[in-house]
């Protein structure tokens, strides 16, 4: 019995895989960054460490990661998660160990954090996270690409279309909005 429950859990966790892996023609491999635009998608180079804006037709997918692999591509690149949202507009800089917020009326301030992953929730990517000591807590969740159907983030007007969408109760006001994967600020 435990065998079945086994097989059955692995074949129904792989559909629950969040983030793309793609290779062009010259073998570089590339990580889905989560935005689009009507004609490319959000890369980062693995291969030359580059953010890059990628015609899908020049790209095959190779796999598929778990949140937790995909999340730990992203830190160990030095990656992390721009988020924004309007009324009140606001924005938040997600790394590893570290939100920093950027309240509308208190100005900018950073918070040790803590990440938590699940990586078989449901058929998108998402993680939340809390400030140890803080009233600070969120969620960021985000969609596959494929199929190109799937939903993308409404909840802000941002210049980059997401599949990222983040929701902040920064002491017990809940800021929603759209996030994105850049390089960390300095």
């Amino acid at each position: 019995m435990k065998t079945i429950l086994i097989i059955l859990l692995l074949c129904f966790s792989l559909p629950f895989f969040a983030q793309e892996l793609y290779q062009d023609n010259k073998n570089s491999e590339y990580l889905f960054a989560g935005s689009i635009s009507d004609t490319s998608i959000k890369v980062w180079n693995l291969n030359e460490k580059t953010m890059d804006w990628k015609h899908p037709e020049e790209l095959e997918q190779t796999g598929r990661l778990q949140a937790t692999s995909f999340l730990s591509k992203v830190f160990d690149a030095g990656l992390s998660f721009h988020a924004e949202g309007d009324e009140p507009f606001w924005n938040a800089e997600i790394k590893e160990h570290l939100l920093t917020f950027t309240h509308p009326e208190a100005g900018k301030s950073s918070y040790k954090l803590k990440i938590d992953v699940n990586d078989f929730i449901d058929n998108s990517f998402s993680f939340m996270f809390g400030c140890e000591g803080e009233n600070i807590y969120g969620l960021v969740r985000g969609y596959s690409y494929f199929p190109r159907e799937q939903q993308v983030c409404e909840l802000c007007i941002c210049e980059e279309v997401s599949f990222f969408e983040i929701f902040i109760n920064f002491r017990g006001h809940i800021y929603k909005g759209c996030a994105k994967i850049e390089k960390e600020n300095e």
